[in-house]
């Protein structure tokens, strides 16, 4: 909010000669001119807006997510995410087509799988997002890449002012051979499950991509990653008992998404769509109902920060009966809309302290008998409390100990608590606590 923005109308139509534009939805500051839908925004908030073109009695129109954040104030609460197999020509309509098509879909991280460099560059332009490489572009800025001969991987600055940063990996695994025409085609569970591992699961495929990205995925409480794309490989999750009628009559843990899993990744539109008979998802293949459908595109995450909300198949604006229309791929994307969690501050570094209790009896009475330990690696003052008093013990090195022997004048007590509490000398915040109940006593 408060800064200029446009996006140029013109190459999200296939019409050629003069056209004219109309906009519904926007933003207070932001109108169409000459061509271009841009301004100055003045208010803060998602906006769905909706873009008419006319030539003569020719109309169509395009639908489009504007997401307008003030100054000094979180980018957002969520994080969308899409992965979407390019399979296009390097035609002018093609690039028209998906440029709409991602303009509508409200992703802020786009996954990108067999997409030219050309036309990757190009829509990113259009867009004024950032580029990874043909296989990643994003609304945020990206800090820093990383990739291998299957993936491209950024690191992206989703909101600066709440320390929002996100691993994000685009992968794109061997088509063939594909799986499910093996078992279509009469194969053995054990033949198929080889080629699956030499293909797509093993050190060229998914177990590469865990290996290379090891770190990052361990470390994914503190920067959440998210890994997805076309993997041509079905699910572990889908395959199922359950759904065997899908599938051939077939129940498959099929192992790229199943190491995914074992290394911690949630697949985000299982984990919103839980039961694969009732939401298959199929992603393949939406250009011809007669072949074998399924889902072999995805985005799946790790990480405390992140939780889905929404994940869907897309397939685009739409604008006619058919809804390839406006939509060019042979796959269908997914796309998954996440929550960033408020993760709780983590709990300070306590001052370790141990103690240990007792008694002794001197001319009938009991003396309650205390030895405090400072367990730390730093000096700290310790402070014993009881109900026959305190004492406070100004320094007590690391490792070390201090005893004191508290008067009673009672002959036996049972039930006695004995608190000890201290504080780091060298750093005054690094506290500690320890407490034990005295079970009983008797000098009688």
């Amino acid at each position: 909010m408060g800064e200029a923005w446009s996006l140029r109308l013109a190459p999200m139509f296939r019409y050629g000669g003069a056209v004219a534009f109309e906009a519904e939805g926007t933003p207070r500051g932001v109108t169409v001119a000459d061509g271009v839908l841009g301004g100055v925004p003045v208010e803060a908030g998602d906006f769905d807006v909706t873009v008419t073109a006319t030539v003569g009695a020719q109309q169509a129109s395009a639908s489009l997510v504007l997401r307008v954040v003030g100054a000094g104030q979180t980018r957002a609460d969520e994080l969308a995410v899409m992965s979407y197999n390019d399979w296009a020509p390097e035609t002018e309509e093609s690039r028209s087509m998906e440029l709409r098509s991602f303009a509508a879909s409200g992703a802020d991280v786009i996954l990108i799988q067999e997409g030219a460099q050309a036309t990757v560059e190009w829509i990113a332009d259009q867009l004024g997002w950032y580029m990874a490489s043909p296989r990643l572009i994003s609304r945020y800025p990206i800090l820093e890449t990383a990739s291998g001969g299957s993936w491209t991987g950024a690191l992206i600055n989703a909101d600066p002012v709440a320390g929002r940063v996100v691993w994000v990996v685009s992968a794109h695994l061997l088509a063939y051979p594909y799986g499910p025409y093996s078992v279509r085609d009469g194969h053995s569970l054990e033949s198929v499950l080889a080629d699956e591992e030499s293909y797509r699961a093993g050190s060229s495929g998914m177990a590469g991509i865990l290996a290379q990205f090891a770190d990052q995925i361990a470390g994914a409480d503190e920067i959440p990653v998210i890994v997805g794309g076309d993997f041509n490989t079905p699910s572990h999750l889908d395959w199922v008992e359950a759904a065997k009628a899908s599938h051939l009559g077939w129940a498959v843990e099929w192992p790229v998404t199943l190491k995914a899993a074992q290394a911690g990744l949630i697949d985000s539109f299982r984990a919103v769509n839980p039961d694969p008979v009732a939401v298959p998802g199929n992603t393949w293949t939406p250009r011809d109902a007669a072949d074998m459908q399924d889902r072999i595109d995805y985005v799946l995450y790790k990480g405390d920060a992140l939780e889905p909300v929404t994940s869907e198949v897309f397939m685009g604006p739409g604008g006619g009966a058919d809804p390839l229309t406006y939509w060019q791929s042979d796959h269908a994307a997914v796309r998954t809309v996440f929550s960033w969690l408020s993760t709780a501050d983590p709990e300070p570094p306590a001052l370790a302290l141990s103690a240990t209790s007792g008694f002794k009896c001197i001319a009938g009475k009991a003396y309650l008998t205390v030895t405090a330990f400072n367990d730390s690696d730093q000096a700290a003052a310790i402070t014993v409390t009881t109900p026959f008093g305190v004492k406070v013990f100004p320094s007590i090195t690391a490792g070390k100990s201090g005893f004191h022997s508290f008067t009673t004048r009672l002959p036996s007590y049972s039930g006695v608590p004995v608190a000890v509490t201290g504080q780091a000398l060298a750093d005054p915040t690094l506290t500690g606590a320890a407490a034990e109940t005295v079970a009983a006593a008797s000098c009688i």
